[in-house]
């Protein structure tokens, strides 16, 4: 990943453009301007740019904020954001997979 944390959110914004005017599928730009968006309360927007992403590359980070930002759905208004608990459970199957090949 690289070090945006310490230029302001226009040179990041600015930077993020760049990155997926040059390539639309980028799996880093897409994940943070995820995160982005969910910091300035587009949920739906974030929550697709890191679905995007993850679909893309399947990056711990960008999988740990997106299920952070699914679980808080669920916390905040548990009926609107039901259909979330398969998208978890199946991050969950996959995640158990893996660990299992591993050994």
């Amino acid at each position: 990943r690289d070090v945006l944390s310490f230029r302001s959110q226009s040179e990041i914004e600015k930077v993020l453009t760049e990155r997926l005017a040059a390539n639309a599928d980028d799996p880093a730009a897409l994940a943070l301007r995820g995160e982005e968006r969910l910091h300035r309360g587009e949920r739906d927007a974030g929550l697709a740019d890191l679905r995007a992403a993850v679909s893309r590359q399947p990056d711990r980070y960008a999988k740990s904020v997106l299920a952070a930002a699914l679980l808080e759905g669920l916390r905040n208004d548990f009926s609107a954001h039901r259909d979330a608990i398969a998208e978890l459970e199946t991050a969950q199957q996959v995640i158990a997979a893996v660990r299992k090949e591993r050994e």
